[in-house]
């Protein structure tokens, strides 16, 4: 039993080692220059998702409104601050 523990111990110190960090761990992101469109997504997402998630509305049809209420209220804006803030 000790020789399979061993060699357990082994391959995951093999796999450990040739791990690859991702090149954005430890980010944190900066939510003070979007909180107004995060407020208004979250509405947002709390106002389709339990429909659209359950089967309770047609997707065709409410997918679409969906996506648009995120655009009119700041996902583009949110996605332009992410992508800013990994930049820096």
């Amino acid at each position: 039993m000790g020789i399979q523990i061993s060699c357990a111990s082994m391959v995951f110190m093999e796999y450990n080692e040739s791990a690859i960090t991702a090149p954005h761990n430890g980010f944190t992101f900066d939510n003070a220059p979007v909180e107004s469109e995060i407020a208004a997504l979250t509405s947002t997402v709390e106002e389709y998702a339990k429909a659209l998630e359950t089967g309770m509305v047609d997707p065709d049809e409410n997918i679409p409104k969906f996506q648009k209420a995120l655009e009119d209220n700041g996902v583009n804006t949110l996605l332009e601050e992410i992508a800013a803030q990994l930049g820096k």
